[in-house]
């Protein structure tokens, strides 16, 4: 029994992974980064290259090289790219982040620190908004917010004097180097400054060199060498220069793309972090402005949060996920603010809002079958029948009954057990909608359109077009062939469909917007997969129909 306690965290681990298995085995990539993720392993490992990428032949600088080596080596392993080995690219790392922060929680606050706020903690990160995809996405977010939590953690062991401060040294530049590695600048930054700045905070700045002295700095000059000199070696003067320049300065001053104004962060952090948002912002902010006596451990916990949200409003270029380093510290401070403040009312009513919209939520999604009378609702259940379906009315009940429960438990004053029903909640939820990923992959990605082409040409001789379909340039991974993008240019498309023919995938919405583009694909459609249909155009007298008109 002492053992179950003490290691309570790891069986946590061990259901998580079997509620979200199903949705990582089943689903399909998406073709915004995924997909080219996928197609620049496979580029690299077909041109040899280890330092410098490609995507479509063009210069790919935007991402260090420390994932896309993770993802070769799965390709490398399985022979091709298996999903679920990708997504544990993802998970294990959040895993990882789990068992530092509670680690920090239990040499933090001791015996306090019992079994069932470590798994409610625990359970509420996992299940935090943008970092529960990110847990199964294949992103390199996670990984460098994993070496990020480690280098702070390894600081603060050095900070209260706990371990071999020497030997702590080396490692904290190591995992700084990670991080940069994982993702970029922003892995750099993050650790130093906010070790900076918690020293100049705590009137200790004298002290820096314990922490960011030259062993800090030898290790990353050394390791930022060599990676930068294989770079060289491997794509040029040319791509180094995009990677230290365009790609951290163009982004940070003026963004070429994903420019957002400076409180950006401020707008999109309270969805990102649903369904805790809610309580958790406030109790950062209420922490914030606290006088009174704060431990170090929530001192830099805040020192963090605050820097980073600055730090990032700052650069140019911004999206949601770059917040993906603040998540772990802003929930871990609640438990940290709750061990010197009592649980006050209105954390229970922020707590138990969010309960009551997805109660809401499940119920109308439960009663979807008795509302097809509705048109709008009727038109919606037509184009996506699956709302309907026995998984996705269980991943309705899941999270009824969850709400349910969450809003007793906070009825009678069980915070943890209510954090805890609606984590478990939510992830009932993935693991029943999951079993329905067969036909919800067609919305979100373009394996099933790609296999119908591959059942009409099966020797891959046919030139395939792409019409109406966003960024679909890396179908390669699954077609092993390029393809030809018209993106929205129709007229081009036609001009050229009756001299080559071919196979056409296109959007079929936006063939009811042209009459000349639907009387050209009269009677040749192959297949309708989701959004996409395929078309076969040899043998179309495309120039008579022209003329015709």
């Amino acid at each position: 029994m002492k053992k179950i306690k003490n290691y309570n965290i790891t069986y946590l681990f061990l259901l998580i992974l079997i509620l979200l298995t199903p949705f990582m085995v089943l689903r399909d990539v998406t073709p915004a980064n995924e997909l080219r993720y996928l197609s620049i392993v496979d580029e690299a490992l077909k041109d040899g290259h280890l330092f410098a990428f490609y995507n479509q032949g063009m210069i790919y600088a935007d991402k260090p090289p420390l994932y896309f080596w993770l993802m070769m080596l799965c390709r490398l392993l399985f022979g091709q790219h298996c999903v679920f080995a990708l997504s544990l690219l993802s998970l294990i790392p959040m895993f990882g982040i789990l068992l530092v922060m509670d680690r920090w929680m239990r040499d933090e606050l001791g015996s306090s620190w019992t079994a069932t706020r470590s798994a409610a903690a625990a359970l509420m990160l996992a299940s935090c908004g943008l970092f529960m995809g990110l847990s199964v996405f294949l992103r390199m977010d996670m990984l460098m917010c994993f070496f990020i939590v480690l280098s702070l953690h390894v600081f603060y062991r050095m900070y209260t004097g706990k371990g071999n401060c020497r030997r702590q040294a080396w490692v904290l530049s190591l995992y700084v180097f990670l991080a940069l590695l994982s993702k970029g600048p922003v892995g750099l930054l993050v650790p130093p400054l906010t070790i900076l700045a918690f020293l100049a905070m705590e009137r200790r700045l004298k002290t820096v060199g314990k922490y960011l002295g030259w062993r800090f700095w030898l290790v990353l000059l050394v390791l930022s060498g060599l990676w930068l000199t294989g770079v060289w070696l491997d794509g040029g003067k040319e791509y180094l220069d995009n990677l230290l320049f365009h790609q951290t300065m163009d982004r940070a001053v003026n963004a070429f793309h994903h420019k957002e104004p400076f409180w950006y962060y401020l707008v999109c952090i309270w969805y990102l972090m649903m369904p805790y948002a809610l309580l958790l912002i406030p109790v950062f902010i209420a922490s914030l402005v606290d006088r009174s006596d704060k431990g170090p451990a929530e001192r830099l916990f805040l020192v963090t949060v605050t820097l980073t949200l600055v730090m990032l409003s700052c650069f140019s270029s911004k999206l949601g996920i770059y917040l993906t380093p603040i998540f772990p510290f802003m929930v871990y401070l609640l438990p940290l603010y709750l061990s010197r403040k009592p649980w006050k009312t209105w954390m229970s009513i922020l707590l138990a809002v969010p309960a009551v919209v997805l109660f809401l939520v499940a119920t109308l999604g439960s009663c979807l079958d008795y509302l097809t009378g509705f048109a709008p609702l009727a038109a919606l259940l037509e184009q996506y029948p699956f709302l309907t379906s026995l998984p996705v009315a269980l991943g309705y009940g899941a999270l009824l009954i969850g709400m349910v429960v969450v809003l007793e438990k906070v009825f009678v004053g069980k915070h943890e057990a209510a954090v805890q029903a609606m984590a478990l909640s939510l992830f009932l939820t993935v693991f029943f909608c999951s079993f329905k990923m067969k036909e919800i992959n067609p919305w979100i990605g373009y394996r099933d359109i790609c296999r119908q082409v591959d059942a009409a040409d099966p020797e891959g001789k046919t030139l395939v077009r792409i019409l109406y379909v966003n960024r679909p340039e890396n179908m390669d991974v699954y077609l092993g062939r390029d393809i030809v993008n018209y993106g929205t240019d129709q007229d081009r498309f036609l001009e050229s469909a009756g001299e080559e023919g071919g196979l056409l995938i296109v959007k079929q919405e936006r063939i009811g917007d042209s009459g000349k583009l639907r009387d050209v694909l009269e009677g040749k459609r192959l297949a309708l997969v989701g959004p996409y249909a395929l078309y076969d155009l040899d043998g179309i007298p495309v120039e008579k129909k022209m003329i015709e008109e």
